[in-house]
């Protein structure tokens, strides 16, 4: 499907690619890794031809359809949303005016043999596009993308910036290329997005790159690793978690053969210098020297200045409880973000903080940071509490007159020393001569990472962090999860990075509604319970009376034959969305409010056979 055979590509006199070959077959799904400024988007834009390389061949198999999604992405062209998203099938369009201008000639003339040729392979392209079936499409990828029934109708530009990225996202799902080229495809998503967008590919028949920071995503969908690393290219083959176990192993194999290779190197050296002089000797040495200019030499990989350790900077202990709330509420125009809000932070917490996009997960670690009051309610700090909050746009308050290291050595104490602000600068990517860049000088990304460094060298002993992997390539999340695993102190954070979330939190504050839940668990933990409650409501805490007893007969069945049971459930489910689909497809469907209820339903019981597929595999 995809061949490339040594391709090189040089910007501002730093070769980023060298000699690149990689081979994508039909159906393979590949992560694209590596750390920021490897090339990455750049060997995207080279396959998807928006930038040619210096040398090098890219071979792709004929009538290979390709898109690509840059990371940086926006969709402004005056279309509403779902005008935006029927304009991808124009050709449906095209053909189905075509037979309408057949018709007319059918009508008018005699001699109708071609005509209907015509006719009939315009037909069967329009049967082979299923077009009964695209505004369900479009329903199921924009209402899985997060978007409202209210959207449909608003013009692309009134959206944000990350809404016009999800348009962008959704257009190219739509277009069901042969391969997929997605470079960041989760920014801007939230967590029940993310979870749709996994699901989808899944599915998906045909090939992709992805390139993404998202761990547990890479885990998930991936079969091959491909690295960049100083410009060259190491294949794995296997997920992400693969990956890091066999890179490891490489690395060890690499350095026992370094080794080797230098007790071999030093012991024909000294043979050599003891018997240099020596006539009897001559030819020996001669072969020595040979042998040793002949030997391709092992080098061991440089060690990335990001994987050295640092620790935040600790204060004195508070007292056991750290952060009280009770009945805690926000709105804003008229409208509540949050009500009702009650818990009890203790020390040595570490919390994340979920939910959708919008549901006021901001706005709650903005009112405990102190940023901004609550409407109601009370919320009492303990003992010796000593917080360092870290906002998404915390850069806006740094002083663009500073250097990145004038900035950090404004928040830092005096002890520590300016080597280990570098050290801590160059675990966020500033190496060199890049601490002495003016903060009004660096881009949005590397803004962010300075005001995450601050946050580092201010004593504290309550973490409030609001999306602080944003801007970070995986070795520098590593960095920081090591960092803030050993934190003595109490953390409380906003990710959507799941790895993320599972590796360091010990409860979950999921709010939803307006309402705070509360799970005694990590990410794992978390999920699984949310799948056992989806079972619970779908095996009848809700069900009408006049379904119980159908429920009970399905509950008996269950005890005898699990299985069956669980078959009987999907069929009945899949039967149902199938029904709903064919609603979907109906002309004007998207454009009535009425039917609002059947796309709550479609995603309600798409939800519930997730559950009942996985429970099927178990039991099977």
């Amino acid at each position: 499907m995809l061949h490339l055979n040594n391709i090189y590509k040089t910007f501002e006199h730093q070769e980023i690619l060298k000699g690149i070959s990689l081979h994508i077959g039909p159906g393979e799904k590949v992560g694209l890794i590596g750390n920021n400024g490897t090339g990455k988007s750049t060997l995207m834009k080279i396959i998807s031809g928006l930038i040619n390389p210096d040398r090098g061949d890219i071979i792709i198999a004929p009538h290979t359809e390709i898109a690509y999604l840059p990371q940086e992405r926006q969709c402004n062209t005056g279309n509403s949303l779902y005008g935006e998203m029927l304009s991808l099938f124009r050709e449906v369009f095209e053909l189905e005016q075509t037979m309408r201008d057949l018709e007319v000639k059918m009508e008018n003339e005699t001699d109708i043999d071609e005509i209907l040729r015509k006719y009939s392979e315009a037909q069967s392209k329009l049967d082979s596009l299923e077009v009964s079936t695209i505004e369900a499409k479009i329903g199921k990828v924009l209402y899985g993308l997060g978007f409202k029934h209210e959207d449909l109708t608003k013009v692309t530009s009134c959206f944000s910036g990350g809404w016009q990225a999800r348009i962008e996202l959704a257009k190219i799902l739509l277009k069901n290329p042969d391969m997929l080229l997605l470079d960041e495809p989760t920014n801007h998503l939230d967590l029940e997005a993310i979870e749709w967008l996994e699901e989808f590919l899944v599915n998906y028949n045909g090939s992709f790159i992805i390139v993404s920071h998202d761990r547990y995503l890479l885990d998930k969908l991936t079969e091959r690793t491909v690295e960049l690393e100083r410009g060259k290219i190491y294949l794995y083959p296997g997920n992400y978690s693969f990956y890091t176990i066999e890179k490891e192993h490489r690395r060890e194999l690499l350095e026992e053969k370094y080794e080797d290779q230098q007790k071999y190197l030093e012991k024909s050296q000294r043979f050599i210098e003891r018997f240099r002089y020596k006539a009897t000797k001559a030819r020996q040495v001669k072969s020595r020297e040979k042998m040793i200019e002949k030997i391709d030499r092992t080098s061991l990989p440089e060690t990335d200045e990001r994987k050295i350790k640092f620790s935040f900077l600790f204060e004195k202990q508070s007292g056991r409880e750290v952060i009280t709330a009770k009945n805690l509420a926000k709105s804003y125009d008229g409208r509540a973000i949050i009500k009702n809000i009650e818990f009890l932070i203790e020390r040595g917490d570490k919390i994340a903080i979920t939910g959708k996009n919008g549901s006021g997960k901001s706005t709650l670690i903005k009112i405990i940071a102190g940023i901004i009051p609550s409407d109601r309610g009370k919320y009492e700090t303990g003992y010796n509490v000593i917080p360092a909050y870290f906002a998404q746009h915390q850069a806006e308050n740094l002083n663009t007159g500073n250097t990145v290291m004038e900035e950090l050595r404004d928040t830092a104490s005096l002890s520590i020393t300016d080597q280990a602000l570098r050290t801590i600068l160059g675990c966020f990517l500033f190496r060199n001569e890049d601490v002495f860049k003016k903060i009004g000088d660096l881009s949005g990304g590397e803004k962010s990472r300075v005001a995450l460094a601050k946050i580092i060298v201010k004593p504290s002993n309550l973490l409030l962090m609001d999306e602080p992997t944003n801007h970070l390539d995986i070795s520098s999340m590593e960095v920081l999860e090591n960092a803030l695993e050993e934190y003595d102190g109490t953390l409380l954070f906003i990710s959507h990075d799941r790895y993320f979330i599972d590796r360091l939190a010990t409860r979950i504050f999921e709010i939803e509604n307006e309402e705070l839940r509360i799970y005694d668990g990590n990410y794992s933990y978390y999920i699984d319970k949310k799948k056992k409650e989806i079972k619970e409501k779908s095996s009848g805490i809700e069900i009408k009376s006049h379904r119980k007893k159908k429920e009970k007969k399905i509950k008996d069945t269950c005890e005898t034959d699990p299985v069956k049971a669980i078959e009987e459930e999907i069929e009945k489910k899949e039967k149902r969305i199938k029904e709903i689909e064919l609603s979907m497809g109906e002309e004007g469907f998207y454009q009535d409010p009425s039917q609002k209820h059947l796309i709550e339903e479609y995603t309600n019981i798409k939800k519930d056979l997730s559950y009942l597929y996985e429970r099927w595999e178990e039991l099977v």
